[in-house]
């Protein structure tokens, strides 16, 4: 390492010139010499010492930076290390990445099919895309073809020649007096609860709600926050994640534990 070398050799040189001093000074005695070079080289052997002990910190590099890493090498105050730490479990909003300390979120799912009457939606249940004709979309009377776009009504004697198969678009019908198809009602999934994500799946050709519990965060850290079918948001308080002698409040976290007569006045009324 350059600093070492320059260390050594600035001491060397400080003691070439002390003995060269002493030799021309006559002022000290050979024993003095002696005994006085003996230091210089106990010195010289702890410089190295402690330059040695310097190995992995580069030239010009302050040891404080050192002290940035803990016990285990991680940084302090860091949010994450590695990517993995920073993923949210949601496939369709992209993967997350850790980026200088920090989760930046990843980007979303593109599912666009370069058809303009298609809906393009990212179904979380099935970690995929899936692109649904909408002939609403379409001129009035025309029909969303998959992979082609709005095309013309088909002629049509019965039903069963206009279903496209398509389920979350819904069923398609034969107008008899104009012999023309005519489009059909999608499904509505819309389940009138807040935190779940409501999708029509044509894979299932059923709809599903899928609960979102980043939804029902609600920023008090001993609540457990979960999003609940066909219920809703729930968060319930959870002591075991204060302070010993704290209990959790709802409304505002962690508070001292109230003093009480009685087990009656210690319900919280959360089962």
């Amino acid at each position: 390492m350059e600093k070492r070398s320059f260390t050594r050799n600035t001491l060397l040189l400080a003691f070439l010139i002390s003995a060269l001093v002493f030799s021309c000074g006559g002022k000290s005695s050979p024993g003095d010499e002696e005994e006085e070079a003996e230091v210089e080289m106990e010195e010289l052997g702890d410089a190295e010492g402690r330059v040695d002990g310097m190995d992995g910190v580069e030239e010009g590099q302050p040891e404080e930076i050192l002290d940035v890493l803990d016990g285990e090498g991680e940084a302090e105050g860091c949010e994450c290390q590695e990517n993995s730490q920073c993923n949210d479990g949601i496939y369709c909003n992209g993967e997350e990445v850790c980026d200088g300390c920090m989760c930046h979120a990843g980007t979303p799912v593109d599912c666009s099919d370069g058809i303009d009457c298609t809906e393009d939606n990212c179904v979380e249940s099935e970690q995929k895309c899936q692109n649904i004709p909408n002939h609403a979309l379409c001129a009035p009377g025309e029909f969303c073809v998959l992979e082609v776009g709005c095309v013309p009504p088909p002629s049509c004697s019965t039903n069963e020649e206009c279903d496209d198969g398509v389920f979350c678009n819904g069923s398609e019908i034969c107008n008899l007096e104009q012999s023309l198809c005519e489009p059909g009602t999608p499904p509505d999934c819309d389940d009138g609860i807040n935190c779940t994500q409501d999708e029509c799946n044509e894979s299932q050709k059923r709809c599903v709600n899928n609960p979102q519990d980043s939804l029902c965060a609600d920023s008090i850290d001993c609540t457990r926050d979960s999003c609940v079918t066909g219920v809703g948001c729930q968060n319930i308080p959870d002591s075991t994640l204060c302070n010993p002698g704290e209990i959790c409040d709802p409304a505002s976290g962690c508070i001292t534990a109230p003093t009480c007569s009685s087990n009656a006045e210690c319900d919280d009324g959360v089962f």
